[in-house]
C-alpha cells in the first residue's frame, strides 16, 4: 500500500473506463498468519472489512520472508474464508526487498517458487508477476530506480509498474494507451508499461 497502489490501479481502471472500487487491508510488516489467525487486529479487520462489501476479488501478498510452509497454514485458512462470500482470490508475487541488488534475482526466484505453488495448491488462476516486471524493468532501463530511499520498499514509480501489473493480470486491461501516468513523464511511462506487458505476457528468464 507504499504510494497507493490500490489508488493507481482505480485510476488506470477510470482512464480505460473500468468503474471499479479497490479497498486494501495492510499492516506494515505483517504476515498472512497475522490475517489468518481471528484474534489478531489484523485478523479482526480483514474479517470485519469482509463482511460489509460483497467483494469480486480479494488479492493476498505475503512478508517478502515468508516461505512456501510460512504462507500455506493462512492460505489454508483465507481461501476458504474468501470464497465462502463470493469472492475470487488472486494472489500478489512480490518484488524482492533485498537491499543487496546483486541478491535481487535470488530472492525473487524464491517468490517465483512459492507463488506458483500457493497457486497450483489453491487452484489459484491469477498471479500478478510483479517480481518479473521488476526484474526486466531493472534489466531493460537501469537508469529507472524502482526502490524507495531505504533501497528496500518500492518507490513512487514503481508503485505505477505494479498498478500496471494489476491491471493487466486482475483486470485484463490493455494500458497501451492508458492516459493515467500518476505524474509521471512520458518516456518513464513508456517504459513502464513495456515492462508490466513483457511481464505479464513473457515472464522473467529466472533460468538464465
Amino acid at each position: 500500500f507504499f504510494f497507493n497502489i490500490p489508488d493507481k490501479l482505480f485510476f488506470l481502471g477510470q482512464a480505460a473506463g473500468m468503474e471499479i472500487d479497490v479497498e486494501y487491508c495492510c499492516g506494515g510488516g505483517a504476515y498472512l498468519y497475522h490475517y489468518a489467525d481471528s484474534t489478531t487486529a489484523l485478523g479482526k479487520l480483514f474479517r470485519t472489512k469482509l463482511a460489509l462489501k460483497d467483494y469480486d476479488y480479494v488479492v493476498l501478498q505475503d512478508n517478502g520472508n515468508a516461505t512456501y510452509e510460512d504462507s500455506k497454514p493462512a492460505l489454508d485458512v483465507l481461501v476458504p474464508l474468501i470464497e465462502q462470500t463470493g469472492a475470487e482470490v488472486f494472489l500478489y508475487k512480490r518484488y524482492s526487498s533485498n537491499s543487496d541488488a546483486s541478491q535481487r534475482p535470488a530472492s525473487a526466484y524464491r517468490h517465483e517458487q512459492n507463488y506458483t505453488k500457493l497457486a497450483s495448491t489453491f487452484g489459484i488462476e491469477k498471479v500478478a508477476p510483479v517480481a518479473d516486471a521488476f526484474l526486466i524493468c531493472t534489466e531493460k532501463y537501469p537508469s529507472i530506480n524502482l526502490y524507495h530511499t531505504d533501497n528496500s520498499h518500492h518507490n513512487a514509480t514503481a508503485a505505477y509498474l505494479v498498478a500496471c501489473v494489476f491491471a493487466i493480470t486482475y483486470l485484463d486491461m490493455d494500458i497501451t494507451n492508458n492516459t493515467y501516468t500518476a505524474g509521471l513523464d512520458a518516456t518513464t511511462v513508456k517504459a513502464l508499461k513495456e515492462c508490466a506487458k513483457i511481464a505479464c505476457e513473457q515472464g522473467y528468464n529466472y533460468n538464465k
